[in-house]
Formats: C-alpha cells, sequence, structure tokens
C-alpha cells in the first residue's frame, strides 16, 4: 500500500512539474464591440511588437462606421472618405510577421561573376578561379564574404545539377522548388521533385524502318517499362551533402521546408511537423503553414498558428488567432497574438516559447 501511495505521489509530483513548466500566458482584452457591430477587415491595421500591441481597427453598425485607434473610440462616421482611416494590409508588413527568413537577394549583384563562353555555356568566376562550363545556371549565390559559391546548373538534356565552389556536384534528378538561404548565408536547403524517367533513344529511333508488329511489340515493351518504374517522388537536400526522404512526390511549396528567422529550419510533409529533419509531430486537426510556425531558438519548442487555434508544443491551445508576430530577445521568443473572442472581444495574448 505504501508503495502504491508513492508512485501516486511520484506522479502527481510529476505532472504539477510539467504543467509547472508551461511559461504564463498574459490576456488583454483590448476593446468590445456592441452588439451588431462588425469589423472591417480590409480596412483595419494591426500592429503587434515586442513592447506594445497598436490595434487601428474599423468597424460598422447600423449603416454608421467607427474608428478604434489603440484604445481610442471616434464615429459615428457617414463614410470614411474624409476621415484618418487606419492603415491598410500591405505586404511588407506581412512579410515581416512571417516566421520564414525571406532575404532580398538581387539576382543583378551575381552577374559580374557569370561569363558567357564561345559554344554559348556559361562559367561561374569567383576570386581569380574559374568554374564550368555550364550548360544553363538557373540560380547562383555567393557567400557573404565571398570566399565561395552554390549553383543550380543544367545540361544540354535539362538535367539539373547542383555545383559548388569546393568541387561538389550532384544530380538532382528533378525539378528544384524555391532555395532558402539561412540567415547567416552559408547554409542552404531545397526539394527536389523528381521527373519520371524519360528514354531519350526514342529521339533516334526511325519508325519508318520498322515493321507494324515491331512498332506494336516496341510500344508494349514500352508501356511494361512504364508501369514497372518506381513512383516519382520528393527529397529535401541540404548543404548539398544531407538528403531527407523520399516524400510522396509534390509534398513541398515555396517556403516549405525553409529557415527560420533564428537559423532552425522546417518542413510540413502531410501535417507533420520536421524540425532540423527531425519529425516531431503528425496533426490531425491543425492545418500546418511553416509561415506561422514559430520556433524557439534551440529548436525544441513551438508555436503552430492555424485558422482555427494557435498550438504551443507543451499542448496548450488558444483562441484563433487574427494576427501574429515573434520577436527574439537576449535568446527568448516571445509570441503575441490577437483573437476575436464570443463575436465581441478582441483581445491581445503573450507568451513566451
Amino acid at each position: 500500500m505504501k508503495k502504491q501511495l508513492f508512485i501516486v505521489s511520484l506522479l502527481f509530483g510529476t505532472i504539477l512539474q510539467v504543467f509547472s513548466q508551461s511559461p504564463a500566458v498574459n490576456r488583454k482584452v483590448l476593446l468590445t464591440l456592441q452588439q451588431g457591430e462588425i469589423i472591417m477587415y480590409g480596412e483595419s491595421f494591426l500592429s503587434l511588437t515586442i513592447a506594445t500591441g497598436q490595434v487601428s481597427i474599423t468597424t460598422k453598425m447600423d449603416d454608421k462606421f467607427y474608428i478604434y485607434k489603440n484604445g481610442v473610440k471616434k464615429g459615428p462616421f457617414e463614410n470614411l472618405d474624409e476621415q484618418e482611416a487606419p492603415q491598410t494590409f500591405n505586404q511588407e508588413n506581412a512579410e515581416s510577421k512571417c516566421a520564414v527568413y525571406q532575404p532580398q537577394e538581387n539576382p543583378e549583384a551575381y552577374e559580374s561573376y557569370l561569363s558567357v563562353n564561345d559554344d554559348g555555356t556559361y562559367s561561374i568566376t569567383l576570386n581569380n578561379k574559374k568554374y564550368g562550363p555550364y550548360g544553363l545556371i538557373s540560380h547562383l549565390h555567393v557567400w557573404p564574404d565571398k570566399s565561395g559559391f552554390f549553383a543550380i546548373t543544367t545540361d544540354q538534356n535539362m538535367n539539373a545539377f547542383l555545383v559548388t565552389s569546393e568541387g561538389l556536384k550532384v544530380a538532382l534528378k528533378g525539378d528544384v522548388e524555391k532555395i532558402h538561404v539561412s540567415p547567416s548565408g552559408k547554409k542552404y536547403l531545397f526539394a527536389v521533385n523528381e521527373r519520371e524517367a524519360v528514354d531519350m533513344s526514342v529521339l533516334n529511333k526511325d519508325f519508318s524502318k520498322m515493321t507494324q508488329e515491331e512498332i506494336m511489340k516496341w510500344a508494349k515493351e514500352q508501356e511494361q517499362k512504364a508501369n514497372n518504374a518506381p513512383t516519382p517522388t520528393s527529397y529535401v537536400l541540404l548543404n548539398g551533402t544531407t538528403k531527407f526522404g523520399p516524400f510522396p512526390q509534390n509534398s513541398f511549396y515555396s517556403d516549405n521546408p525553409a529557415f527560420t528567422k533564428n537559423g532552425n529550419w522546417i518542413m510540413s510533409v502531410n501535417n507533420t511537423l520536421y524540425i532540423n529533419g527531425v519529425k516531431v509531430k503528425e496533426f490531425t486537426d491543425l492545418d500546418i503553414n511553416t509561415c506561422q510556425t514559430y520556433l524557439s531558438s534551440d529548436g525544441k519548442k513551438y508555436a503552430i498558428a492555424s485558422y482555427d487555434k494557435i498550438y504551443f508544443s507543451d499542448g496548450k491551445t488558444y483562441p484563433s488567432p487574427m494576427e501574429t508576430s515573434a520577436v527574439e530577445k537576449d535568446g527568448k521568443i516571445t509570441l503575441k497574438w490577437l483573437s476575436l473572442e464570443n463575436e465581441k472581444d478582441l483581445v491581445l495574448y503573450s507568451r513566451d516559447l
């Protein structure tokens, strides 16, 4: 009996310890809408930072307009033409809210490294050393300190290769999705969607010299080859040497996989979250968007903002966010988000990862 009590006490203490490790969440009601008052989302602006939550919202009720700006309500107005309406949505603000690291690279800045050879091929020259020749160069990235590069090239048969200044050459056997570079500028990753194998010998086949029976036999052989060929898949390549996969074909899109702003990298396959290549969790009731998946600096904790809730890696969930922002300070990630609760309370939440 004493042994059982000890086990129960131990389990209860462990549970209390787990719950006590969850960071506290701060909740503040910014404004409460009147009955029948609705938010005009297209005319509203939400701005969240580590220090403050600035909210400018336009609402409508009984054909009248109201403007809330940082807690102060103005109105009613017949129209908004002559009013100082809140700032509306802009792309720059949207990109700043995304957890994915998105450097503004200028392809024209790399033109000085490229040259066209007499035979129509291309070369790369860096630090007085010439690399190539290459059929085509579809992507080039030079390290920030100009000490090296990587590039995606294609040959005359449109086969893609990854090449680097260190002499690495990797056949990619498919189409390369968007290439992502880390905040340090020296790590890179991308997804490859494999293509079905094509027998290039068919281009040199002279069907005019074949009988109808030979053509039918050849066609049947090609059909059997196609049926027995492996199904194309997708995979992820990190730094040219580490391969993850295979995954179902076309599992990835432009920001999946991608680096986060704190140098970790994430990807989602069939709503399964991977962090730094490690499978973390499969979700059945949550849609993963890498742009709204926030990681701690060490990559061990995360939060995912979805259309119906925000989920933290300790299992805690909170109401659906209208706007989300994450800021890193002294190695700590603080997440802030706005939620509309009970269709009337606009609430500002804040929690550390």
